[in-house]
């Protein structure tokens, strides 16, 4: 799996956006033709970037042996995952990778992100909160007592 990115929003297919080079996958191995789920696990992290399209490129490798089949929702189902995602289609190529064309077919994938944290330092001094509600206090008790003085 490689994911291809174009800031500009003009590719019409993988071949004309730029591959993420450092964004490598743990690819799943099955050893059997069963229909099952495959989680590509990424090796370090990625940032996607707003206002961006990206390609999302399955494919087989020359090293691999044999061949597999990307299963279809059937009816089609808008992949998920990432909030604000929208489909812009599905390319397929009949000679891999060459020329692509339109699919109506809708492969089936979700993208699981997780959101890091990024600690803020928060710093607390009392001082102040505490020498204004004192000063509030001895302000309160001066008029007060200036206020019992007068009656």
């Amino acid at each position: 799996m490689q994911i291809y990115q174009d800031i500009n929003k003009t590719s019409t297919n993988p071949n004309s956006a730029v591959l993420q080079s450092s964004l490598e996958f743990l690819n799943p191995i099955s050893s059997s033709d069963t229909v099952n789920n495959f989680t590509f696990t990424p090796t370090s992290t990625f940032t996607f970037l707003a206002d961006t399209r990206y390609w999302l490129l399955v494919d087989r490798t020359t090293a691999t042996v044999g061949s597999y089949s990307w299963r279809v929702s059937n009816p089609s189902i808008t992949p998920t995952g990432i909030s604000g995602i929208t489909s812009n289609g599905y390319q397929s190529s009949g000679n891999n990778g060459t020329d692509y064309s339109n699919s109506s077919f809708f492969n089936s994938f979700d993208i699981q992100v997780t959101e890091a944290a990024t600690a803020v330092p928060f710093d607390f001094d009392p001082s102040f909160g505490v020498a204004f509600l004192g000063g509030g206090w001895l302000l309160r008790k001066h008029l007060k007592k200036k206020k019992s003085t007068k009656d």
